[in-house]
């Protein structure tokens, strides 16, 4: 099976990283692509050889240069989306794009309170900016196409009380940690 996940980018973070972390897992398997829109940053941990990365856009230094590169990343997904079986995304910033790509498998994996996250961080202080994310994140949560994942039972919960009228699977993804990699007696 061929799938492709959609990150903000491949730097530290703990939703990117967790992207990455269970794209690994299911590369053992399958077949996996992560596209994000590209950053100057390089990545600070080790992304599994087996997955195929695609950094898309140009790597600025310029606030504007990410909302650029989300435009980069929207025209490649619009194009090759439909060789991949399944697509997910992690919800912020690229959550977004969700209701824009067709594809009949749509994911978007759901960490924490995706309005939230830009409320008290990124755009704090840049009314108009996060007006518009609200108005996208909006249509992306909305949409009938798109699928839910969460990454905890207190993330769903949380979800599913502030958007009471929709009907949503709980659908557990734990993160979880290598125990290969992380054991007591290693």
């Amino acid at each position: 099976m061929d799938l492709l996940f959609i990150t903000p980018s491949d730097k530290v973070g703990g939703g990117n990283r967790v992207m990455f972390e269970i794209a690994a897992r299911l590369a053992k398997r399958h077949r996996v692509t992560c596209a994000f829109p590209r950053s100057p940053a390089q990545p600070k941990y080790v992304i599994d050889p087996h997955i195929r990365i695609v950094p898309l856009g140009l790597a600025l230094r310029h606030r504007l240069s990410v909302i650029l590169n989300l435009i980069f990343l929207l025209r490649w997904l619009r194009t090759h989306a439909r060789k991949y079986q399944a697509l997910v995304s992690t919800g912020q910033i690229t959550g977004v794009l969700l209701p824009l790509i067709k594809h009949p498998r749509l994911f978007n994996f759901i960490q924490t309170d995706e309005y939230a996250i830009f409320e008290q961080g990124h755009l704090q202080g840049l009314p108009v900016l996060y007006r518009i994310y609200t108005r996208l994140m909006d249509r992306s949560l909305k949409d009938p196409g798109i699928r839910f994942l969460f990454n905890s039972s207190y993330t769903y919960r949380i979800f599913t009380a502030i958007r009471p009228r929709r009907l949503v699977a709980r659908t557990i993804i734990h993160p979880g940690i290598d125990l290969a990699v992380f054991n007591p007696d290693g």
